[in-house]
């Protein structure tokens, strides 16, 4: 398996992945994701300045294992700029194969080379998810709390 930085020419997969998330996680919101263009979305969030970044998971033969997205904030309690992992998504059929510790290692590089303070993660809700949440932990994140959003219409 090789993990590398997501590229231009990757942003089909990365979108893919992410839909496939998102449906995962919220199946009764998956017509509301029909005609949203993922693609699209990867393609400008990942371009130079779009404000994203990204690793891919590739198997031998350079298929797609799994995606992990991430991007920048800043708050005076981080003393600085920390990173946000957005998605992480692997294919199911190949979880608990190892194909994630290595995206998050991959991540904490990138946040080291940038100067983040740390790394957040927004887990989904438990009970129902609490797989993913042990994940997590058992590969050094602590939780610090519900994360909240407000759309802006």
């Amino acid at each position: 398996m090789e993990v590398r930085r997501i590229e231009a020419g990757d942003a089909a997969v990365a979108g893919d992945f992410v839909h496939r998330l998102l449906t995962e996680l919220a199946p009764d919101r998956a017509a509301a994701f029909k005609n949203v263009d993922f693609a699209d979305r990867a393609s400008r969030l990942l371009a130079p300045g779009g404000g994203a970044w990204g690793f891919l998971a590739l198997d031998d033969d350079g298929g797609p294992l799994g995606a992990l997205l991430l991007g920048e904030c800043s708050a005076i309690y981080a003393g600085g700029a920390f990173g946000v992992i957005t998605e992480l998504y692997v294919l199911p059929e190949r979880r608990s194969e190892g194909v994630a510790p290595p995206l998050l290692e991959a991540a904490r590089a990138f946040a080291h080379e940038r100067g983040w303070t740390h790394l957040e993660v927004t887990a989904p809700p438990l009970p129902e998810w609490r797989r993913t949440v042990d994940f997590y932990r058992r590969n050094g994140f602590i939780e610090i709390g519900p994360r909240l959003k407000r759309t802006i219409e």
